[in-house]
C-alpha cells in the first residue's frame, strides 16, 4: 500500500472538489490543475510536476498524443454515472490497493468494477 506521503496527485479541473477534499485527508498531496488549461499544457505540467493525473478526460487514453510512459501515471475515471461518492470510493480503493510503482509510466483505467493497468 502506498504511503500518503509518496502519492503526489494532480487533479484535472473536471474532478469535483467534493471528491478532492476528502481524498486529501487520505492521500495528502493533491494539487488542482489550473482551470482552462488545454490538454497539451496539462500534459506538460503533468510531466514537469512528477504527479499522477486523475481525470475524466478520455483524451488522455490516447497514448500517441499523451504517452503515460513519460509521466508518473494517469488515472482515467470511466465511472458512469459519475457520482462523487462512487468516484471517491473507487479512487480511495485504488490508491490503497495499487503500489506507487505500479502507477509509474502507466495508464490506469478506473471503473465501478475495479481498474486495469495499461
Amino acid at each position: 500500500m502506498p504511503r500518503s506521503s509518496e502519492l503526489r496527485i494532480l487533479a484535472d479541473e473536471n474532478i469535483n472538489a467534493d471528491v478532492v477534499r476528502p481524498l486529501k485527508k487520505t492521500v495528502g498531496d493533491i494539487a488542482y490543475a489550473k482551470k482552462g488549461l488545454k490538454n497539451g499544457e496539462l500534459f506538460k505540467l503533468l510531466v514537469e510536476s512528477s504527479r499522477i493525473l486523475v481525470t475524466h478526460d478520455g483524451d488522455f487514453a490516447d497514448q500517441n498524443k499523451y504517452p503515460a510512459h513519460k509521466t508518473q501515471g494517469v488515472v482515467l475515471i470511466k465511472i458512469d454515472p459519475a457520482l462523487d461518492e462512487t468516484i471517491l470510493k473507487a479512487l480511495t480503493g485504488l490508491f490503497h490497493k495499487l503500489p506507487l510503482e505500479d502507477f509509474e509510466n502507466k495508464l490506469v483505467v478506473l471503473d465501478v468494477d475495479g481498474f486495469t493497468v495499461e
